[in-house]
């Protein structure tokens, strides 16, 4: 009788104070602290495109903990929410199927170590545009900017060099230059109006053999 009563008590009082309630989701653990949730785990039998959600039980997913995903070798795929601000420690470790992790908000606010470790060749990262905190790698992985930059028009001759593009309202994009596509250096750059933008650049062109891309400024 007096077990029962001592863990009565401690019942009430974790209820009282908003104690741990983790709870077993299909494939993902969640925990549940106070305001905010934390992917704890995922079954290693979990396979092919998985979509964290962004609220469980009616509060905001803000953190996926350390090791989470550690060896879940059958995904491939894995989209992360806007509401995640903290990404544990080698949380994607040895995922050897996961080609493609995107992310629908902006950069986590808090990277742990290796977290995307072991991973196969060409996986990527993809995020959407105008998403800030990320730069050209995230995590060791290239980052792409989702959804295709339209080059509506260029011109054949290195000098001048011309350049006509699709943009978006209040971005600013940079144009770099390269002789060899390992090495740039910017050469200019336009701002976004939300329609087709015209850069040209009146430059000597410094190489006989001389590349250009266009990139979103952080």
């Amino acid at each position: 009788m007096k077990q029962l009563l001592i863990s009565t008590f401690i019942a009430a009082v974790m209820l009282l104070f908003g104690g741990v309630n983790e709870v077993n989701g299909d494939p993902l653990t969640y925990e549940v602290v106070g305001d905010a949730v934390t992917i704890k785990d995922c079954k290693e039998t979990a396979s092919g495109t998985l979509a964290i959600p962004p609220i469980y039980d009616g509060k905001p997913v803000t953190r996926i903990g350390s090791w989470a995903f550690w060896k879940c070798t059958s995904l491939t795929s894995v989209t992360i929410p806007d509401s995640v601000t903290s990404v544990g420690n080698f949380t994607f470790h040895s995922c050897s199927s996961l080609k493609s992790i995107t992310f629908k908000g902006n950069a986590p606010s808090s990277l742990g170590t290796d977290v995307f470790k072991y991973l196969p060749i060409g996986a990527t990262i993809t995020v959407p545009v105008g998403a800030t905190g990320f730069g050209e790698t995230f995590g060791g992985l290239p980052v792409i900017i989702q959804g295709e930059l339209e080059i509506n028009t260029f011109s054949k001759s290195a000098a001048p060099f011309s350049l006509n593009f699709g943009s978006i309202s209040g971005l600013t994009y940079i144009i770099d230059a390269s002789h060899d596509l390992k090495e740039w250096g910017e050469i200019g750059e336009a701002q976004g109006t939300g329609s087709s933008v015209e850069f040209t650049d009146w430059q000597k062109a410094l190489f006989q053999r001389q590349y250009f891309r266009v990139k979103l400024v952080e």
